[in-house]
């Protein structure tokens, strides 16, 4: 976690400010809970159980994230934000712990 707020303190001054909020941190979460919510359950139906599930499905989800964000560092992209990744990962983070709940 520690990572991601100093990433969240040194990064994303592209060409428009980067706000903790917005439609697109709300996106970010809302995409990333559901990145997780799709590995999770292709994982869990393949016959895996919950801990395997979540194995594959946080780092999957995360690992998303982190790829959108070092894509919008090139020329023409948004910049790097790790305000974005702190929005992932709380959207991973509610959608593991949704996927703990009702397992």
């Amino acid at each position: 976690m520690r990572f991601v707020v100093l990433l969240s303190l040194g990064f994303g001054h592209g060409p428009t400010p980067d706000r903790w909020t917005g439609v697109d941190k709300w996106t970010h979460l809302v995409v990333s809970s559901l990145v997780h919510g799709a590995g999770y359950s292709v994982v869990r139906a393949a016959g895996a159980g919950h801990e395997v599930a979540q194995g594959v499905a946080v780092p999957l989800s995360l690992g998303v994230g982190v790829a959108k964000e070092l894509r919008d560092r090139r020329p023409g992209g948004s910049g790097f934000s790790g305000r974005d990744l702190v929005w992932d990962a709380l959207g991973v983070g509610i959608a593991a712990v949704g996927a703990h709940q009702v397992r």
